[in-house]
C-alpha cells in the first residue's frame, strides 16, 4: 500500500466540557473539506459534564473499511 491509500487514525480524549467532541467534529469537516475520505465517531459517558469522552477521526484518500481507530497516528489526551 503507498502512502495514497493510507488511512490515518487520531484519537482524542478528555473530560466532558473540553470540547473533545467539537475539536474531533471540527478536524472531520475540515479534512472532508480538504478532499479527503473521512469517518468520524463520538462517545461520552451519562454525565453532562466531568465524565468521560473521545472523539476519533480517521482520513485518507483511500476507502475507510473500519469503524474505530485501532492503532492511532496521533493521540491527544486532556
Amino acid at each position: 500500500m503507498d502512502n495514497s491509500e493510507r488511512i490515518y487514525e487520531i484519537c482524542l480524549g478528555g473530560i466532558g466540557g473540553q470540547g473533545v467532541m467539537l475539536m474531533a467534529k471540527i478536524m472531520g469537516e475540515a479534512l472532508s473539506n480538504d478532499g479527503y475520505n473521512v469517518l468520524q465517531t463520538q462517545a461520552h459517558g451519562i454525565e453532562a459534564r466531568g465524565g468521560i469522552s473521545y472523539g476519533e477521526v480517521l482520513y485518507g484518500h483511500g476507502e475507510i473499511n473500519r469503524l474505530c481507530v485501532t492503532k492511532p497516528d496521533i493521540l491527544l489526551a486532556l
